[in-house]
């Protein structure tokens, strides 16, 4: 496990306006803002294809990334992620590991005004998933790179937060 940084700060910047700008805002009654509507939430989970299209920088970063490992990206299994509060991700794993080797899995988080304490950790267990291994607190540019046979999940944010989780993930091929 191992917490770098991979892209640029002005990229990263780039790309989580582009992805906030279209995510369908709306006020609750408390004036924070929330997702209008559960179909278009889910809509939010997609491909990073269209971004490639805006963000060569973004494909050109992904494939050093691997290549420096020597690995090779899966783009197709690339994608952007929002975790709203209260929906924590299940324990899963991205692989079957296969012996003696891993394969690369990168979590990278986008969230520029994030605080600590709004939570939205990815935590790493041992295979029988009884014992933490290893996880790592959001902090906006910073790369999570671990082994994605690793039992893993995703925690969501704390009821506090007025904002979605948004997370770059990338895969192995």
């Amino acid at each position: 496990m191992e917490l770098r940084e991979i892209f640029s700060r002005d990229l990263l910047l780039s790309l989580e306006k582009c992805i906030s700008n279209g995510i369908p805002w709306g006020l609750n009654a408390s004036g924070t803002q929330e997702v209008t509507s559960f179909e278009s939430f889910m809509n939010m989970f997609e491909t990073l294809e269209k971004y490639f299209h805006r963000y060569e920088e973004l494909e050109n970063s992904c494939k050093k990334m691997y290549e420096e490992r020597n690995r090779k990206w899966c783009k197709k299994d690339s994608k952007i992620l929002i975790y709203p509060s209260g929906y924590d991700g299940l324990i899963h794993t991205d692989y079957e590991e296969e012996e003696g080797d891993y394969k690369l899995t990168t979590i990278t988080f986008l969230n520029i005004d994030w605080d600590k304490s709004w939570g939205g950790e990815v935590l790493c267990y041992s295979k029988d998933c009884r014992v933490v291994v290893g996880g790592v607190t959001p902090e906006f540019g910073k790369t999570f790179l671990f082994n994605g046979a690793l039992p893993h999940r995703a925690l969501a944010p704390v009821r506090l937060s007025s904002l979605l989780r948004i997370v770059l993930v990338t895969k192995e091929q």
